[in-house]
């Protein structure tokens, strides 16, 4: 990939990092992923794909990254019940 701070490459690791450096992690949930009725978003989740990968075709974007649960749930409208937040 390239970005005007030079060729940027993805590489996979093993280990999990952020368990080599969280270690009051909290257990993970393990409770039901709830999806949230149209009524809640306005838009389905096909719209809102529709939508996003509209945005990145105007960018000239090929790949979109998405590592926050907060960003994953919001583009499915589905959400568990976590006991913390990636602020």
């Amino acid at each position: 990939m390239q970005t005007d701070l030079g060729k940027i490459e993805l590489v996979s690791v093993e280990e999990n990092l952020v368990d080599a450096i969280w270690a009051d992690r909290p257990e993970i949930s393990l409770s039901d992923i709830i999806k949230l009725e149209e009524k809640y978003s306005g838009r389905s989740v096909e719209n809102k794909l529709q939508w996003l990968r509209g945005e990145l075709k105007k960018e000239n974007c090929r790949t979109l990254l998405i590592t926050a649960l907060d960003e994953i749930a919001c583009i499915g409208f589905c959400f568990g019940t976590c006991t913390y937040t990636n602020t």
